[in-house]
């Protein structure tokens, strides 16, 4: 509620809360002094402080007193002290969880809610996204809420068609991939995990043994194999391995039939970057 008034120490015509009446700080402050502050006790939190018409000592306890008298219900020390150590540490509300009948209420609260629909970031908020989204690994939890979340789902890339500037890359990456393995005397295969040559060569000079690559066997290609010994080396990467950092089906199928087919030793290589 606003009013229409005249300071009382200038006398100048000012509009402002009905309870207002200086124009500025400063005839304010000329005003309390001539006046006097009166000594009141605050209805919320009973300390003493100076003023001329206030009840209450600040916002704060004005906030504290109105939702008092809408619940009536005052807070505890001990339900104050909870709170102020549960958002210790806390921006915006960052690492609040949500319960579960919060989600369902901002979820329909959302439907139909199209605001992002058919707009594209920046290429300058893209590169941001990149680079924040760069080495972060996810959680156990996390991989295993997302497998559970696209269980039955089809796959967004099935049926998409790739244009011809994308299979044309494809082709030139294939075709420097092979001419690099001719180069190195390599033999040609299936792409080879980023750091299994250097791994491989680093076996073969602790040890002193010498390691077929990518050893053909009933349908498989080893990493390395150690026909002196009998050794099969796999050097084993993320995709080895599911959601719940255990070997994958047909990862252990595969190790399974090598293993009864030579008879062999078998060497786990973690590469997992």
């Amino acid at each position: 509620m606003t009013k229409k008034g005249f300071c009382e120490i200038c006398e100048l015509g000012f509009k402002g809360p009905y309870n207002k009446v200086t124009c500025s700080i400063k005839c304010r402050d000329i005003f309390y002094f001539n006046n006097n502050y009166i000594i009141k006790k605050c209805e919320n939190c009973k300390k003493e402080f100076k003023t001329l018409k206030n009840k209450i000592c600040s916002s704060g306890c004005k906030n504290s007193l109105s939702r008092l008298r809408a619940t009536g219900v005052k807070q505890s020390e001990e339900s104050k002290r909870k709170k102020s150590i549960a958002n210790k540490g806390l921006k915006n509300g960052l690492g609040y969880k949500h319960t579960p009948e919060e989600i369902l209420k901002i979820s329909v609260a959302n439907l139909g809610n199209s605001k992002r629909k058919g707009k594209k970031s920046s290429l300058e908020t893209r590169k941001k996204q990149s680079l924040a989204s760069k080495g972060r690994k996810l959680s156990k939890e996390w991989k295993i809420n997302i497998g559970l979340g696209n269980k039955g789902k089809k796959s967004q890339r099935k049926g998409t068609k790739l244009s011809k500037k994308t299979r044309q890359r494809m082709r030139e990456a294939t075709i420097k991939r092979v001419e690099k393995a001719i180069f190195n005397g390599e033999p040609i295969c299936p792409a080879m995990g980023k750091n299994e040559k250097e791994i491989l060569d680093q076996l073969e000079f602790e040890y002193n043994i010498e390691l077929e690559r990518q050893y053909r066997v009933i349908g498989y290609l080893i990493d390395g194999y150690d026909v002196e010994n009998n050794t099969v080396y796999s050097v084993n990467e993320n995709y080895h391995f599911d959601c719940e950092e255990n070997y994958t089906q047909k990862h252990t199928e595969r190790k399974n039939n090598i293993l009864e087919h030579l008879k062999c030793k078998w060497v786990d290589i973690l590469d997992k970057k």
